[in-house]
């Protein structure tokens, strides 16, 4: 299996067409070298880890709370992305393709079917019907059809994935400089509840 650890440094030192192009290649190098299964569950892993820093970033700063949730992999990605959308993290379309992401790579981690143990059927590509209909569902795919540097309408299933899911990504990364914590309410007994 290929390396499938992701420089952050890097990608948060991405800014303008031309690196946004270059990281977008890179990817695809990297995929290139992974099977279906792999880059699903890569994606997932990388979804997993930056709606994790979403939350602490923009949740109350409570330290000992927050060291609580420095374990946040005890949450499911599925629990995550439902958090972020209620705080205001993510827009409802990308509450609504993080999930379908999800269910993605449920199909591709899970068996399908058994019928005899010693043949267990195992989701293996992006051909099978319910994990297309779920890419083709992806709204993010509207921007990416904007985008002039990427191929996306001769692209397979396989390819819109990771095209849809690297955008997405990188939506969300840039968001992590503009989000804003919550502020917690304070009771004044002659004031009443604020902010602080």
């Amino acid at each position: 299996m290929a390396d499938t650890k992701i420089d952050f440094n890097k990608i948060k030192m991405i800014s303008g067409e031309n690196k946004f192009k270059d990281y977008f290649n890179e990817i695809a190098q990297r995929y290139d070298k992974e099977s279906s299964r792999g880059v699903v569950i890569l994606v997932n892993d990388l979804f997993n880890v930056m709606l994790a820093e979403l939350l602490i970033r923009r949740l109350v700063n409570n330290e000992k709370l927050i060291r609580e949730l420095a374990d946040i992999d005890r949450i499911t990605l599925e629990v995550k992305i439902k958090l972020c959308y209620l705080s205001g993290i993510l827009s409802y379309d990308e509450y609504d393709d993080l999930l379908n992401i999800n269910k993605i790579r449920n199909r591709f981690a899970h068996v399908k079917q058994i019928k005899r143990i010693d043949s267990l059927s195992i989701i293996k590509n992006f051909e099978d019907s319910e994990v297309a209909s779920l890419v083709k569902s992806l709204k993010i795919q509207e921007k990416i059809k904007t985008l002039p540097y990427l191929n996306f309408k001769k692209s397979d299933t396989r390819q819109k994935f990771i095209m849809a899911t690297s955008v997405l990504f990188l939506y969300l990364h840039d968001r992590l400089a503009k989000i804003v914590r919550i502020s917690e309410y304070r009771y004044e007994a002659n004031q009443g509840a604020s902010r602080i």
